[in-house]
């Protein structure tokens, strides 16, 4: 279907269930955002910088931007929040990252970058771009100067589904310890390459001491969930920033998560 027609449709959809969820109470009270690259080459999954800014003031009418440190210590104390909260994440670690940091430094945000331990030796084929990514130097400064905290994407965004035990390892505990020497500091949070994951997956993941662990999944965060499958928003630049704020209403979600099996990218 012409681009032209689905996003309009799309945001027509949103706004309706965004609509009848207020009428009716129910709101989606911690939402942790998922985007990649922050550029302008028109890339689906790169956000101009205005955009996000845009984004931003937008969210900020209705959440409290926390860090992911700050939700996951209300999930693990299965804590109701006072207020809806929000926490920023970036995956794959693109160096264009470091243009948006300021943006963030301004507003006190501190977002995630869930980056790769080994970026020279990455699965272009499936990370389906040749953007640059962070470099060590980046990724410490994002840290330290700018107050991001740090979690690992694997080592290589392998498909973790094809890979044996010992592959395993090398993605998901060799890249966790390699970007704590890295930054300087623990890596606590993991997030699976294109949100996929399986049990076995998930228990690798638990006993590489991560703290945390999140998906793709087009839920709701549960307070009594499994910590290692925290479900994200994904965002994308055809979504406007209005948009963004429905597209974190329960019945939006549940929208997705039916249409997620059909059709990867539009919605």
């Amino acid at each position: 279907m012409n681009k032209k027609i689905i996003y309009p449709i799309r945001r027509t959809f949103y706004w309706l269930l965004a609509g009848i969820d207020r009428l009716l109470g129910r709101e989606n009270q911690a939402v942790v955002l998922c985007f990649h690259a922050v550029d302008d080459k028109h890339w689906f999954f790169g956000n101009p910088i205005a955009q996000m800014n845009s984004y931003i003031h937008e969210l900020s009418k209705h959440y409290k931007f926390i860090s992911l440190t700050e939700m996951m210590d209300a999930i693990n104390k299965k804590q109701h929040y006072m207020e809806n909260v929000l926490a920023f994440t970036f995956d794959d670690g693109y160096k264009n990252l470091m243009s948006v940091a300021p943006l963030f430094k301004e507003y006190g945000i501190k977002p995630t970058v869930f980056a790769l331990s080994n970026p020279d030796k990455v699965n272009r084929k499936i990370l389906e771009t040749d953007q640059e990514l962070l470099s060590e130097t980046d990724l410490v400064m994002l840290h330290h100067m700018f107050g991001w905290e740090v979690g690992s994407h694997t080592a290589t965004h392998e498909d973790l589904h094809q890979l044996k035990d010992k592959d395993l390892k090398v993605q998901i505990i060799d890249s966790k310890k390699n970007l704590s020497k890295i930054i300087g500091s623990d890596i606590h949070y993991f997030a699976y390459p294109k949100g996929s994951h399986t049990k076995q997956i998930i228990e690798h993941v638990k006993k590489a001491g991560y703290k945390g662990a999140f998906t793709m999944d087009h839920e709701e965060i549960k307070l009594m969930g499994d910590v290692h499958s925290i479900p994200r928003v994904g965002i994308n630049r055809t979504h406007t920033s209005k948009e963004v704020v429905h597209s974190l209403s329960p019945s939006v979600i549940n929208l997705r998560k039916k249409l997620s099996k059909f059709i990867k990218k539009t919605w």
